[in-house]
């Protein structure tokens, strides 16, 4: 059985500091699609306190895997973090393919699940990172392709099978810009997406 088709949704865990006390966010869109991006984790802005129903629901299905495509994308979702993050980060592609091609082709993979202004790594794997770690293997075996966008050392670490994968890196980290001219290998990505345009014709 592959590791995709089991339904897990962890409860939402008390941090103090930095990290807030919202609900884990994993995972965005369906572990089907092609290329896993593999981020650090989820900022935090105002308008994450107040999610509409619709919101909460599709993130509950992403936490159960159970997402259909890379839905932040989606004019639906407008008017949240992630959906004015995500947008922004891809826009560059949207101007060479389109965004069903390109909500067919994503998924998003968190190394750290909880929402926070700033990043401070735990010194032990939280129970959904051990989880994490099993999916991406799983990805591996499955031969996926990755984009490390984030803490390249920490996601080799935590799944060695990645230095093997076939992935690229971002340049420029800090931007976290999807584009074909911040890849370290450009060619793969646009091969990749190619691929993903030419099956949905």
């Amino acid at each position: 059985m592959l590791i995709w088709s089991r339904n897990s949704t962890p409860r939402p865990m008390q941090r103090t500091g930095s990290i807030l006390t919202f609900s884990l966010i994993r995972f965005v869109g369906s572990p089907a699609a092609p290329i896993w991006l593999l981020n650090l984790n989820p900022g935090l802005q105002q308008t994450d306190y107040h999610h509409p129903q619709h919101v909460v629901e599709m993130q509950r299905r992403s936490i159960a895997l159970e997402a259909e495509n890379f839905w932040y994308l989606d004019d639906k979702f407008s008017g949240t973090s992630g959906y004015d993050w995500w947008r922004k980060k891809t826009r560059r592609l949207t101007e060479h393919y389109d965004l069903t091609t390109l909500m067919r082709a994503f998924f998003v993979v968190e190394l750290f699940p909880y929402h926070s202004a700033r990043y401070k790594p735990t010194k032990s794997l939280l129970p959904s990172q051990e989880f994490t770690r099993e999916l991406v293997r799983a990805g591996c075996k499955a031969e996926k392709k990755f984009i490390i966008m984030r803490r390249e050392r920490q996601w080799l670490d935590l799944v060695p099978e990645l230095i093997t994968a076939n992935k690229t890196e971002l340049l420029n980290v800090q931007g976290s810009w999807i584009t074909l001219e911040n890849m370290k290998s450009p060619g793969l990505l646009k091969c990749w997406l190619d691929d993903v345009e030419d099956k949905m014709d």
